[in-house]
């Protein structure tokens, strides 16, 4: 089996993380923030939001931001875009990609972005639309993949549709996420469904303590080495690495940069 030459991170703190401060962020920080990132040699950072400013006050900034950062070369900077008039204003600041995001459960998405999941689609569709013919690149989110703090477990068939429909709408990539959770039989069986899934997705699901599991990709492509964690099953590590190796990424879900040495 083939391996991969490369692993890419996408860093979503200035947008995901940021959004969650209780206190305003200057434009400034931010914005050296971001070209720090860019700095340390980062690729894909997701610098902010066209959302509402009543519902995410963090991201009301975001326009100023995207035109005053200073452009990497080779860096690309999506920016999340939840409806039409949101995906206008990111083209008016020059964004070349954008993500949309659904909900695997009707619980979180009547909560989040008060619709119904069917509902969620159809406002994205006009939206994924438009973003294509404008020549940009498309990724998706589905949260909830696992459980739902207000519906409990998730059927794995929700989660499927849920994904292939996003990748239906032209999404290269789909990022599936669930919030802190218990194992369970629902987890084995989204597990199964996943690895029968060709869809391009990165799955990154934190555990109960917070630490995440990487799956399907990482499995098929690196099954000789692996390590346990508490109450999941075994979390695949690449071949010719360390025992203490262990992958660095941001989950969206914690809203943070997740590391953690395991021995074998």
């Amino acid at each position: 089996m083939s391996r991969p030459s490369s692993v890419r991170l996408v860093e979503m703190g200035p947008r995901d993380g940021l959004q969650n401060e209780p206190a305003p962020v200057a434009t400034d920080i931010k914005i050296a923030l971001i070209e720090r990132l860019a700095a340390a040699g980062l690729k894909t950072i997701e610098a902010g939001s066209f959302v509402s400013p009543s519902w995410v006050p963090q991201m009301a900034n975001s326009a100023e931001i995207y035109r005053r950062i200073k452009r990497f070369p080779g860096v690309s900077y999506p920016a999340l875009v939840p409806n039409l008039k949101g995906l206008e204003a990111a083209l008016g600041v020059g964004i070349e990609e954008v993500a949309v995001f659904v909900a695997a459960s009707e619980g979180f998405s009547q909560r989040n972005i008060a619709c119904s999941r069917a509902e969620s689609l159809e406002r994205l569709a006009p939206v994924a639309k438009l973003a294509l013919q404008k020549g940009l690149r498309l990724r998706g989110y589905v949260s909830c993949i696992i459980a739902c703090p207000y519906d409990g477990p998730v059927a794995p068939d929700q989660v499927a549709e849920m994904s292939e429909r996003l990748v239906e709408m032209g999404c290269y990539e789909v990022s599936a996420s669930a919030p802190p959770t218990r194992s369970s039989g629902s987890s084995k069986r989204w597990r199964r469904a996943s690895r029968e899934n060709a869809s391009p997705c990165i799955f990154t699901t934190p555990t109960a303590k917070g630490w995440p599991m990487f799956w399907p990709a990482w499995t098929r492509e690196f099954p000789s080495s692996t390590a346990r964690w508490p109450g999941w099953a075994a979390v695949p590590l690449p071949r010719g690495r360390p025992a203490m190796w262990r992958p660095r990424m941001f989950c969206i879900c914690c809203m943070g940069w997740v590391s953690r040495p395991v021995s074998i």
